[in-house]
C-alpha cells in the first residue's frame, strides 16, 4: 500500500496547485516524474518499451524491467512529448 500512496503523492507534487505536506517540497519525486514522462513518450514509439510499461502497470512485472539496457537506452534517447 505504501507504494501506491507514494506514487499518488509523486504525481500530485508535480501539479502547480498541489500543497505539499509539512516538511516536504515539490522537488520530491522530480526525477521519477521526469523519467515517467520519458517512458510514456518512448512507449508511444517502441513496442518493447510499451510492453514493459504495460506489464509493470498491470503488476505482471517489476519496475526493474525498465533497467534492461535496451529499454533504458530507448527511454533515455527518446525525445519527451511533454515539453
Amino acid at each position: 500500500m505504501n507504494a501506491l500512496w507514494d506514487a499518488t503523492r509523486l504525481h500530485n507534487y508535480g501539479s502547480p496547485r498541489c500543497v505539499q505536506m509539512d516538511g516536504e517540497t515539490k522537488d520530491i519525486g522530480h526525477f521519477k516524474r521526469w523519467f515517467e514522462r520519458k517512458l510514456i513518450s518512448a512507449a508511444t514509439k517502441d513496442e518493447e518499451v510499451a510492453s514493459a510499461l504495460w506489464h509493470v502497470r498491470h503488476l505482471f512485472a517489476s519496475e526493474r524491467v525498465f533497467l534492461a539496457p535496451t529499454v533504458l537506452w530507448k527511454v533515455l534517447s527518446t525525445r519527451s512529448l511533454f515539453q
